[in-house]
Parts: C-alpha cells; structure tokens; sequence
C-alpha cells in the first residue's frame, strides 16, 4: 500500500501547471491569411511561434507562373533560451493582374519541420499596380497570451518592444 501511495505522490508532482499553460498558450495557433489590398498580396501569419530574440524576420519570394512560393525566415544572431508568438506579414507589390496560388512556407517549431501551406487570391483587372517597394515587412512584438490589444488600443505596446521573459533574459535577472 505504501508503494503505490508514493506514486500517487510523483504523479500529482508532475501535472502541468497554469504557469506551464501560460507559456504555451499559442502551440497549433498559426493561422495564414492571404488577401489583396490596393493590388498589393498581403499574406499575414498570425500566432507565428519563433525564438524571443530574433534579429528580423524576412521573407524569399519566387514567382512561377501563377504559383507564388513565399518563405518566411527568422534571422538569428544569438538566440535566447525562450519562444515567442508574433504576428507577421508581408505585402507583395508590383504583381499583375491574376490568380495566384499562394505556397506559403515556415519552419515550425512545435513539430520541427518546414510547413507549407496553400491559399489563393486574384488581384482584378482594375487595380493597376502603384509605385511602392516590391516587399514591405511587418512584425509585433511578443504577443501576451492575457491580453492581445487591439491597434490603437491605449494599452498597446509600442512597435519592437520586448516581451517580459525577453527582457528579464537581457538583464541578467
């Protein structure tokens, strides 16, 4: 009776806690959108999880035909010992008029793999590309699983600051 008292003990010691819940709360939350804004693609990656210190993220883009086949990459000098979840995206200009069959692809840390997914979108006849750079890139900051903001919402953390874990990291507490 005595043994079987002691791994009911061990077992309870290793449930997962709220804290351990916190900290995963964006595993299998990517969502990958593609659309057409001003004749421009926008393709947006939203609950991306990467490393917490990523220099930049950038994005490869190959036209083949009607197949767009979109890369995204996180760029690292010195990682940290943390994940975080970002929303990202990319606007592609200068496109003609079309269908595109949209490959989009990054690498996912929850399984380890390259992932690709598919989506479509068809810029019309009437939206004329405009002079703009070809790519414009957009990152958040690290994403809080309590509270995402809302754009313009007083509480919104400004552009590239640093997550709670990333800056306690930095600082050395």
């Amino acid at each position: 009776m005595k043994t079987v008292m002691a791994a009911l003990v061990v077992l309870v010691l290793f449930v997962p806690s709220v804290s351990f819940a916190q900290l995963t709360w964006c595993l299998d939350l990517d969502e990958i959108r593609a659309s057409v804004q001003d004749g421009a693609i926008l393709i947006t990656h939203q609950v991306a999880e990467y490393n917490c210190c990523p220099d930049s993220f950038t994005y490869e883009v190959a036209q083949e035909g009607g197949i767009l086949r979109v890369t995204e990459r996180e760029n690292l000098t010195l990682p940290c010992y943390c994940f975080c979840c970002y929303d990202l995206g990319v606007m592609i200009h200068g496109m003609a008029p079309g269908d595109y069959e949209i490959h989009f692809s990054w690498y996912d840390y929850e399984y380890w793999i390259w992932r690709t997914e598919l989506r479509t979108v068809t810029i019309p006849e009437d939206l004329p590309p405009g002079p703009r750079p070809i790519l414009e890139t957009f990152a958040s900051a690290c994403l809080d699983a309590q509270s995402v903001p809302e754009p313009g919402d007083p509480d919104e953390p400004p552009a590239g600051t640093w997550g709670r874990i990333k800056s306690l990291f930095h600082r050395g507490e």
